[in-house]
């Protein structure tokens, strides 16, 4: 499995590029939830600020936006996002 992360400016133009993959046997939306968190923490860790994130999956989306709780890996990513999301009132 692998994942792709990309920041941009205002303008669109490329800021940060970041690919990754892993031997690890995880889902499709676990792969995808864990590259979010990834993003999250590079956002805070650089210092962004007004970020929007996108994601193309509706599982992952309605987990975060709903704050669904979820007892598995993936319920454990989607915590950590809404840890750093509730710290960045301008993500």
């Amino acid at each position: 499995m692998g994942f792709g992360i990309c920041f941009r400016g205002f303008h669109g133009e490329f800021i940060i590029v970041h690919s990754s993959s892993t031997n690890a046997q995880y889902s499709v939306v676990e792969d995808e939830v864990y590259a979010i968190l990834l993003s999250l923490q590079i956002a805070e860790n650089l210092g962004f600020t007004h970020v929007c994130f996108e994601s193309d999956s509706k599982v992952i989306v309605d987990a975060i936006k709903d704050s669904r709780c979820y007892n598995n890996e993936f319920g454990n990513c989607v915590n950590k996002c809404l840890e750093i999301i509730a710290a960045h009132s301008d993500y």
